[in-house]
């Protein structure tokens, strides 16, 4: 604990810049509670081989999926107003620019750490699957590279 003390001293403030080699740590520490509730939540909510809600988060980005049955219609809405509980006593709040909810039923996509996530009809066409490829600005950097 002293050790992480001086390092969020150094930086002149009581903040950890983002980014740095001690954001990571230092955002699994503060937000450690926040995974157990939703880790909690997805046990409660897991029904045989299906998920109803599963969290992921890396360093301060996450992401919440909701199963699109419809008997979990207010689900997705439950889930972010239980993150916001969790994370107000902690005095911090969602990016509102980069908080949103995405019906992937919908043909709608989003984002994640770098890549894009889609619902895709499967070969067979009897099913769908979520697909999940590099962003293309990532995608078009490897080309670059291996052209060179």
């Amino acid at each position: 604990m002293h050790l992480v003390k001086q390092v969020i001293k150094a930086a002149g403030k009581i903040d950890v810049p983002q980014g740095g080699p001690f954001f990571s740590l230092a955002s699994n520490i503060y937000l450690n509670e926040v995974d157990w509730t939703f880790d909690a939540i997805w046990r409660k909510t897991k029904e045989g081989d299906y998920e109803a809600v599963n969290y992921h988060r890396f360093a301060d980005d996450m992401v919440i999926t909701v199963s699109g049955h419809s008997s979990k219609h207010g689900w997705a809405e439950r889930a972010l107003q239980r993150l916001r509980e969790q994370l107000e006593p902690l005095g911090l709040e969602l990016n509102l620019e980069k908080t949103r909810m995405v019906n992937v039923l919908k043909d709608e996509s989003f984002a994640f750490l770098g890549f894009d996530f889609r619902r895709v009809q499967n070969r067979s066409r009897t099913g769908y699957f979520i697909l999940m490829t590099p962003k293309k600005k990532a995608r078009m950097k490897v080309k670059a590279e291996s052209a060179s």
